[in-house]
């Protein structure tokens, strides 16, 4: 994920978000937008469950 992350850093998108006011699970909802995936498509590439992606989203549960 954070390679995933890291792309869209070094591409520039990083400056599209109020970094000092977006939280976690914001930035990844607005990455995973901006680059027009589903929660579906970012789950299974992390190798994880769509309803654990779900839940970083909505802020409920972080990755550790």
């Amino acid at each position: 994920m954070f390679v995933f992350l890291l792309y869209y850093e070094h591409k520039g998108v990083s400056s599209l978000f109020k970094e000092e006011t977006m939280i976690f699970n914001e930035k990844l909802k607005s990455i995973r937008q901006i680059s027009k995936h589903t929660q579906h498509d970012v789950a299974n590439y992390l190798g994880i469950s769509d309803r654990a992606y779900q839940h970083y989203e909505l802020g409920t549960r972080e990755p550790n």
